[in-house]
């Protein structure tokens, strides 16, 4: 049974969809509804963070040599061919660095309206753990994979209210 929502939960799950929204308008599309499984996605997303960065990474491993990073990779600090050395990697960090701050932004935000959410109303303590997750993530400089944990901890807190 759902309760009804406070016009302050209402206004902060406003504001993380206008965030979410704000980042697909400038980067297209993020891929973070690629798992929509419910509670099981959180684990899927630890199996895709498992496999981040690996030869096995992607869905279709052994056609994939495009070496195409999304922005969530690239915010995440890979490099596009697995990794390259010298002046061509000085000019993807200069490339990459904007967007980095961008998606770093972003997740910090919403960790801290998520907290305030979990903090402050009981019902949604069952979404700490993906909370804790993308703040793992976010102290291990991998924002993309934090802002993907957000997202899961968006819907499980939306599923809830």
């Amino acid at each position: 049974m759902k309760s009804k929502m406070s016009k302050s939960e209402t206004a902060i799950l406003d504001e993380i969809e206008a965030d979410f929204s704000q980042l697909e308008s400038d980067f297209g599309d993020l891929g973070l509804e690629e798992d929509d499984d419910g509670p099981a996605s959180s684990e899927m997303q630890e199996f895709e963070a498992a496999l981040a960065g690996t030869e096995f990474g992607s869905e279709d491993a052994e056609s994939d040599m495009s070496g195409g990073l999304t922005i969530l990779q690239i915010a995440d600090g890979e490099l596009p061919g697995g990794g390259e050395e010298g002046w061509l990697g000085d000019v993807w960090d200069r490339v990459r660095r904007p967007v980095v701050n961008i998606v770093k932004r972003k997740a910090k935000k919403i960790i801290a309206r998520l907290t305030k959410l979990i903090r402050k109303y009981a019902k949604y303590r069952s979404c700490i753990p993906g909370v804790m997750k993308a703040v793992a993530a976010f102290k291990a400089g991998r924002y993309g994979t934090a802002l993907r944990y957000c997202y899961a901890s968006y819907r499980c807190i939306r599923a809830h209210s």
